[in-house]
């Protein structure tokens, strides 16, 4: 099985339509949410994503830093 990976920023608004297109399930009804998200995330950065932790994952990450120090991120 071939898995095929793409970076959305560098794609165009026709290739992302493409992709979006090609799945069976109709996701036209969860477009305007997820860019809602998106913008949501784009304007507020960490705050936003606080926010969307805790309402979709039910778990409260505010006195958690999002950023890894970089003994972590080597560890892992």
């Amino acid at each position: 099985m071939k898995i095929n990976y793409w970076k959305w920023e560098k794609l165009s608004e026709s290739e992302r339509e493409k992709i979006l297109s090609r799945s069976e399930i109709d996701i036209s009804a969860v477009k305007e949410t997820v860019s809602l998200i998106l913008e949501k995330v784009r304007k507020e950065k960490d705050k936003a994503l606080y926010y969307f932790t805790k309402e979709f994952d039910k778990v409260d990450l505010t006195e958690r830093p999002l950023r890894v120090s970089e003994e972590e991120f080597a560890e892992a």
